[in-house]
């Protein structure tokens, strides 16, 4: 199994389901269940030697991340042209800080997985988000239809070749939801740039007190 550079990507599953991973051109992202557990860099050797990429699925370790505890809202937007009110229904599953390290050099920020369903009767869309250091908005990374069709996918943070920002309104939940989770987030505000928690230089800096 390879990938081809000019199509949509790869998708791994594991033999009891428990995993699952999407390969692009670029990155190696691992799911546990609806979980992302690591974004890897994608290099020749695993386009080439799929077992390698099973090798990374199975040593990817699921560090446990403080989560929210998937909370849904409802949020309306309006057509700036039309003026049509559409409504959706919004359940954040994960917001969580992700450090990756691709060919541009290191990407950090946050990563977030929701699923939003217009009405009952529309299949409910799971989208991948984030928001890096400094940006004011959330940015859409995937997305893909209840059922497994993947609609787009991009990799996290991946800005390059006309990137799509989260609707507004939808932004604000995930930014809400970051500010529960203690010492995520210093600045989540709509708007403002995004400040992380110094969660690691307290980590490090511990280290070095006790050393």
């Amino acid at each position: 199994m390879s990938v081809n550079r000019d199509s949509r990507p790869t998708h791994y599953r594991t033999a009891d389901g428990r995993r699952t991973a999407e390969v692009t051109e670029t990155t190696i992202t691992v799911f546990e269940g609806l979980k992302i557990i690591a974004v890897v860099p994608a290099t020749e050797h695993h386009h080439e030697y799929p077992g390698s990429v099973w090798k990374v699925i199975r040593e990817a370790v699921a560090t446990p991340t403080p989560t929210v505890a998937e909370p849904t809202a409802t949020v309306s937007t309006r057509h700036p042209d039309s003026g049509l009110v559409t409504s959706y229904r919004v359940t954040v599953e994960t917001v969580e800080r992700v450090e990756m390290i691709d060919g541009e050099g290191v990407a950090v920020g946050l990563a977030a997985r929701l699923t939003i369903q217009a009405s009952p009767w529309q299949r409910p869309v799971t989208i991948l988000a984030s928001r890096l250091v400094n940006e004011k908005d959330w940015w859409v990374d995937s997305k893909r239809e209840h059922g497994g069709r993947v609609l787009s996918f991009r990799g996290f943070g991946n800005r390059r070749w006309n990137p799509r920002r989260l609707m507004a309104d939808v932004g604000e939940v995930l930014s809400l939801c970051a500010y529960e989770i203690p010492g995520l987030v210093e600045d989540a505000e709509p708007g403002s740039p995004l400040v992380l928690g110094k969660v690691k230089s307290k980590r490090k800096a511990k280290a070095a007190t006790g050393a």
